[in-house]
């Protein structure tokens, strides 16, 4: 979407700290996939967010399952249409959007930690 179509909507590029508190306040973040990404859930929004407990609403994409249980830790979406109704639902049942924000926040610091991360990179790189 072209940002002047989000009018008073947008708040304007956010980095650093500032998005992680944005993040860490926010019910529910939106999250889509560039094309370069190929349909594979890959991106640093799904860590993001998750980690600072919103609720992500997301493409999902290829190995999502591996990262997070949709419907619980995360919500998934597969058209513009269906991203739209989910966002709809999950605004208006915030307890809902709670509820998966804190599964997938509790699933984030347990296993997409760099802790955790950082040994399977080390053994893909030395093959």
């Amino acid at each position: 979407m072209d940002v002047h179509r989000l009018g008073r909507a947008n708040l304007g590029a956010v980095h650093g700290l500032p998005m992680y508190r944005f993040f860490g306040e926010s019910l529910v973040t939106f999250n889509v996939h560039i094309d370069n990404a190929r349909n594979v859930a890959s991106n640093m929004r799904l860590f993001e967010a998750s980690g600072m407990g919103a609720c992500l609403l997301t493409d999902g994409g290829v190995g999502m399952q591996d990262y997070f249980e949709p419907d619980k830790e995360v919500v998934l979406y597969g058209t513009p249409a269906e991203a739209v109704e989910k966002a709809r639902w999950l605004l208006d049942n915030p307890e809902k959007a709670r509820e998966i924000g804190e599964a997938g926040f509790r699933r984030t610091l347990r296993e997409h930690t760099f802790e955790k991360r950082i040994p399977l990179l080390e053994s893909f790189l030395r093959g």
